[in-house]
């Protein structure tokens, strides 16, 4: 499965003037020391002494250290890094996708990038949120939905029973 979604990944990033080779493509942009979301703000993480990777922005177990973490969008974030060109974007952010992509309108209209988003359920519904909004924003950018399966790239259509997903988003352009 690593192969195909790298070569997936490889794919569009060479369709988008990117070279790519065996482990990793280039030019690659990584963010600041800011978290991705909807607006400029500061978030409070929960971060468990006896857990360090069971970090959460909506769990809170007593014990926990709480980081400060200042937010901002990734229309910023691109517009701060000075980058011409988003060719592909990938989300697997436990929960925060949407608020996320409602950070990137910009990008997502100017530079229509190739999008590997996951949802799931669960994670969607602590950040008050649906499948159904998460595909609106998306359809408002023209974005087509694809999955992978039994290493095929197919389109996704029946959206009533995806409980939990990695949404494979080409623009309507591409």
């Amino acid at each position: 499965m690593k192969s195909v979604l790298f070569t997936l990944i490889a794919t569009s990033l060479m369709m988008g003037g990117c070279s790519a080779t065996a482990n990793k493509a280039t030019p690659v942009a990584a963010a600041p020391e800011k978290v991705s979301w909807n607006k400029d703000d500061i978030l409070d993480m929960n971060v468990p002494s006896s857990n360090p990777g069971a970090d959460s922005f909506v769990f809170h177990s007593e014990g926990d250290q709480l980081m400060r973490l200042p937010l901002t969008t990734l229309d910023r974030i691109v517009d701060e890094l000075g980058l011409r060109r988003v060719d592909f974007i990938k989300m697997d952010i436990e929960g925060a996708e949407f608020p996320a992509l409602q950070g990137a309108c910009e990008i997502l209209a100017q530079h229509a990038p190739v999008l590997i988003v996951e949802f799931d359920e669960n994670h969607a519904a602590r950040f008050g949120y649906t499948l159904a909004q998460l595909l609106a924003l998306l359809r408002e950018h023209n974005y087509q939905f694809y999955h992978l399966q039994r290493a095929r790239l197919l389109p996704l259509t029946d959206f009533e029973n995806v409980k939990s997903e990695n949404l494979i988003c080409y623009p309507s352009s591409y």
